[in-house]
């Protein structure tokens, strides 16, 4: 299975077979870092909406919402002491390249500050990650498929992840 069916899957509690995805190694690991730093964190993005629906679909990175009085440079510093390539900051993100080839983003808002709160901590490849529950996950898809620089192609993406968070999963 692909990593997001695998990740949906283990959050089921279902078992899965093989070893893990880089995704699903990326997304552990920079879990685990960010709670050992202390860091209120929970998964967001593509594979959070697969783990929700078990619809998988392609991407190249895991995202993770932190609370956003987080020291985004102190972060920096532990990623790449563990190993992780920063590969750049923006106005609410960091980016990362891990030792396996994935990218992982960290995006700081305080839009993100009471889904990660309520965020469920799930099981995911052995591992308890908190996840944003689904209703959160949709107000944040509904948020981004109408921000004005969103691509179009994305934005469409977004609605079709609020239809299956919603349940139109056939």
């Amino acid at each position: 299975p692909c990593p997001h069916q695998r990740a949906s899957a283990s959050a089921r509690g279902e078992s899965t077979v093989g070893e893990p995805s880089s995704l699903e190694s990326a997304l552990i690991d920079a879990s685990r870092l960010l709670t050992a730093e202390a860091v209120s964190h929970a998964l967001i993005g593509s594979i959070a909406d697969s783990v929700r629906t078990g619809w998988a679909r392609a991407t190249p990175n895991v995202d993770f919402a932190l609370q956003s009085a987080t020291s985004r440079e102190s972060l920096v510093a532990a990623f790449v002491t563990a190993g992780l390539q920063h590969k750049g900051a923006f106005e609410h993100t960091v980016t990362f390249t891990h030792p396996n080839g994935a990218l992982v983003q960290l995006a700081s808002n305080p839009i993100f500050d009471q889904p990660i709160e309520r965020a469920e901590f799930l099981s995911i490849g052995g591992s308890q990650v908190p996840v944003v529950r689904r209703d959160d996950l949709i107000v944040h898809k509904e948020r981004s498929a109408v921000h004005p620089r969103r691509r179009k192609s994305i934005a469409l993406q977004d609605q079709a992840d609020i239809e299956r968070l919603r349940g139109d999963v056939g």
